[in-house]
């Protein structure tokens, strides 16, 4: 199936890793969710499921439900073969539906035209896939809340509310770095990158809520959307308050001797985010090929291969940018102490 990841290769990448067929229910419910962004930050998303050797007209309506599911998508649907029924089933709910000939010609004209146009692009083979699968099963093992936040993580639709979840995956994982088996680091290093690039992608989408307003808005417009998570801001306020009394009166009783900080109920990190906002808006018609270089290095990463963004940037100003882009959201993610597994995104 490695022709389904070549068909979107070059969109900004794949929230869900294509997988082997016999091994894709191991790992999630669709094959691809592909995002690529325009030059306002506007994203076309793609949805691809893989069918296998037959095709079903049942599965074109639950490819339907997803696509209802993600409103403004392409669904695409692959198959060996795609018969009269399902192509037809298909087209009247607004899907598309790919033989694997079909396909392959379409992945050639892609492949040819990203030489030429010398796009970013690393290949992820089987064994790619299959070595994400055994980094999943150690990170399982490890913790069993790391793995299922992330496998359902790709259905959250708010871009705040992930954002806040990647953040506390990131903290969560961060402790099994200094593993003393290599095997539980080497696992680790990859979910925290692959964490990075997931929280890039969300940043990039608050970017899109924000890309209207005046700079001097954004901060208070980021702290009301956190605000209103969940529960009310209004409900919020009244239960801090009510805590603060509490932490006020034990540091009262206490004279100051056990040291409890105040409540907060905006993320501590809020002030980075709209750093970040700000740098992903002002690069907002570069951010595609940014997240793709980006995604280079990722798979590079995956590969055991180690590629500086420095090296594979053009130029000092698109250099400068995706470094202070990376860096930034780095520390939305980890505050001043980045880990050095990052080195080649910065």
């Amino acid at each position: 199936m490695a022709n389904l990841y070549n068909l979107l290769g070059y969109f900004t990448r794949f929230h869900i890793t294509i997988y082997p067929t016999q091994l894709r229910n191991q790992a999630t419910d669709i094959d691809v969710y592909a995002i690529r962004y325009s030059s306002q930050l506007v994203p076309s998303v793609y949805i691809v499921e893989a069918m296998g050797k037959g095709d079903s007209v049942s599965e074109v309506f639950r490819m339907y439900g997803f696509k209802s599911y993600f409103r403004n998508c392409d669904a695409i649907l692959v198959s060996d073969r795609i018969d009269a029924l399902v192509l037809d089933t298909a087209k009247k709910l607004g899907l598309k539906a790919f033989s694997l000939a079909r396909l392959r010609e379409l992945t050639a004209n892609d492949v040819d035209w990203a030489r030429r146009k010398q796009r970013p692009h690393v290949p992820i083979s089987i064994s790619d896939a299959q070595r994400v699968l055994g980094f999943l099963k150690t990170i399982k093992t490890l913790d069993e809340q790391l793995f299922w936040v992330y496998h359902y993580l790709w259905l959250e639709n708010n871009p705040y509310l992930k954002l806040l979840r990647l953040h506390d995956l990131s903290e969560r994982c961060s402790k099994f770095l200094k593993a003393t088996r290599e095997e539980d680091a080497v696992a680790t290093s990859w979910y925290l990158k692959e964490i990075m690039m997931l929280s890039l992608l969300s940043c990039i989408e608050i970017a899109a809520d924000c890309i209207d307003l005046l700079p001097t808005q954004l901060n208070d417009y980021l702290a009301d959307r956190f605000y209103n998570l969940g529960t009310s801001k209004e409900s919020k306020m009244r239960i801090k308050d009510s805590i603060q009394v509490l932490v006020d009166t034990i540091r009262e009783l206490s004279q100051g001797k056990i040291k409890i900080p105040d409540v907060e109920i905006v993320p501590s990190y809020l002030s980075d985010l709209a750093q970040t906002v700000k740098l992903v808006i002002e690069n907002a018609p570069f951010i595609q090929t940014y997240v793709l270089l980006d995604e280079m290095i990722y798979r590079k990463n995956l590969q055991s291969v180690s590629k500086n963004i420095r090296e594979v940037a053009f130029g000092d100003t698109q250099r400068n940018s995706i470094v202070k882009l990376n860096a930034s959201i780095l520390k939305v993610l980890h505050g001043s102490s980045v880990p050095s597994i990052f080195n080649d995104f910065v």
